[in-house]
């Protein structure tokens, strides 16, 4: 009778050590889905890092191509300054001269003008670059909490497979002894 209550015990404990393998393959499965999730999201991070530095040479090609922009604007005036100059003294009538002057203050009202949308579609390109880093900056800021998550998770349930493991060979080691 006994033995018979011994072997009942031995049963119910291997059945119940069976169920709670169970249980942990099933949490090991679940947290290597988690561990791809987050080597997904790392990946993500990874393009997005990539993009924020193509932006980042982007504007400063922008600000180059400004540069280079307003150095040709200034050289433009001064060659349309100095033609004009030419002109007035190569002219001595005054309906040519004014013929002349208004040819060169509608050249420079031109230049004046592709200077200002020039200037326009920079202001333009950087607020649509500044809004593209902010929108990376943001998604970059959720994955980042995402990992960070996902970190804790990991953590969590890799304690908890270390206390059963522990727990099972304590169980083994009962049983053996006993």
């Amino acid at each position: 009778n006994e033995i018979e209550s011994i072997m009942k015990t031995k049963f119910g404990v291997e059945e119940s050590l069976r169920q709670r393998i169970e249980c942990l393959e099933a949490q090991l499965v679940e947290t290597k889905g988690v561990n791809a999730d987050y080597e997904d999201l790392r990946k993500e991070l990874t393009i997005k890092n990539n993009k924020l530095d193509e932006l980042q040479k982007l504007k400063s090609k922008l600000s180059e191509m400004r540069g280079e922009i307003e150095s040709q604007l200034s050289s433009s005036k001064k060659e349309n300054e100095t033609l004009r100059e030419n002109l007035l003294a190569l002219t001595e009538k005054s309906n040519i001269k004014e013929k002349t002057l208004s040819a060169a203050l509608a050249e420079l009202k031109a230049l004046s003008e592709k200077h200002f949308e020039t200037q326009e579609e920079l202001r333009n390109e950087r607020e649509r670059r500044q809004d593209e880093v902010s929108s990376l900056q943001f998604s970059i800021d959720d994955i980042s909490t995402e990992m960070l998550k996902m970190s804790h998770k990991t953590h969590d349930l890799e304690c908890e497979n270390h206390a059963l493991k522990l727990e099972l060979r304590k169980m083994r080691t009962v049983n053996e002894s006993s």
